[in-house]
């Protein structure tokens, strides 16, 4: 399943080595999240690892891979007065999406802090969320 996603995302993609770096410092950062204590015991080490693949990820999501992929557009504007602003462009269709997907994270949010009961269900207590500090500590 997951070699047939990756075959079709990059079959169909119009830049196969955009889309190859869109992936790259994404899995390589949750995959070094995963591992990194089997190979070093450095806890420095592996933050700062993760931390240079997630920049690494955001700068050619910012700049590349969402220019060529999407269609999203950054770029610096000086007025004539000399200001500098930022101008953020998309396509509208994405705006509309980021619009939903963000009004339904805020109801689920909502839901939770409102609606919610006051113990934790035995699912939840048992999650890899909640062994995440011993692991650290």
């Amino acid at each position: 399943m997951l070699l047939d996603f990756t075959v079709f995302y990059f079959w169909f993609s119009r830049h196969p080595l955009a889309a190859f770096f869109h992936l790259f410092f994404r899995i390589n950062a949750i995959v070094t999240y995963l591992f990194c204590y089997w190979f070093s015991t450095s806890f420095v080490g592996c933050f700062l690892t993760i931390i240079v693949l997630l920049s690494c990820d955001f700068w050619s999501v910012k700049n590349v891979t969402g220019r060529l992929l999407v269609g999203l557009q950054w770029f610096n504007q000086i007025d004539k007065d000399g200001r500098s602003q930022w101008v953020f462009e998309a396509k509208k269709a994405l705006v509309i999406a980021g619009i939903v997907l963000q009004a339904t994270n805020l109801y689920g949010f909502v839901q939770c802090k409102v609606g919610g009961q006051p113990g934790i269900p035995v699912p939840a207590a048992s999650s890899p969320g909640q062994q995440f500090p011993q692991r650290v500590g």
